[in-house]
């Protein structure tokens, strides 16, 4: 699909559809704002039943971050390792300023 989206497998069988999860988060993450030099997914068995997700985000302006989730689903694991990235750069990211009825937007 995307080459700087890397998404494997280890230990449990390829999923397309997780795997296609993946990359529409990342494609949240540019629709925030936030360009993704790269995006590298480890999704790996993380004991019975359980999904664990290795997540490493570089973006553009050189900051990088990484988790780790498991959970039983894997798209849960997918989506919680995501929200645990998105959630301090969001914080860290400038707030815009309100803006009210009538007011025009360049």
């Amino acid at each position: 699909m995307t080459p700087y989206i890397v998404v494997s497998f280890q230990g449990i069988d390829r999923n397309p559809s997780v795997e296609s999860a993946i990359h529409r988060w990342v494609a949240r993450f540019e629709a925030m704002r936030f360009e993704v030099r790269r995006a590298i997914a480890i999704l790996e068995s993380a004991g019975r039943n359980r999904t664990g997700v290795k997540l490493s985000l570089q973006l553009m302006d050189g900051v990088v971050r990484r988790v780790v989730v498991a959970h039983d689903d894997p798209y849960v694991a997918v989506s919680d390792a995501f929200r645990l990235v998105r959630h301090p750069l969001l914080a860290a990211a400038p707030a815009s300023p309100p803006r009210g009825p009538g007011q025009l937007v360049a």
